[in-house]
């Protein structure tokens, strides 16, 4: 490797794990975690699309609102369930 890949490679910020010889305060999960609310948020909203939806007879949209309010339920459980 080059000393001019080294120069990037060092200015790049490290990643959170506990090998990093230089290590600095991992925010990142703690973020995710803290703003997982609005995943949960974005589920109600599609499903109530869907609700909707099947209320006024449109199968194909109802069928899509639900499958990403699941899709955003997945992804709210991931985010809540970051390490620290």
């Amino acid at each position: 490797m080059t000393t001019a890949h080294m120069f990037l490679f060092d200015a790049l910020p490290a990643p959170c794990s506990n090998r990093n010889p230089h290590p600095i305060p991992c925010v990142q999960s703690h973020v995710m975690q803290k703003s997982a609310w609005i995943w949960f948020v974005g589920c109600a909203v599609w499903f109530l699309d869907g609700v909707e939806q099947l209320h006024v007879h449109a199968q194909a949209h109802a069928e899509l609102a639900f499958m990403l309010a699941m899709l955003f339920l997945v992804a709210g459980f991931f985010y809540r369930n970051q390490k620290k």
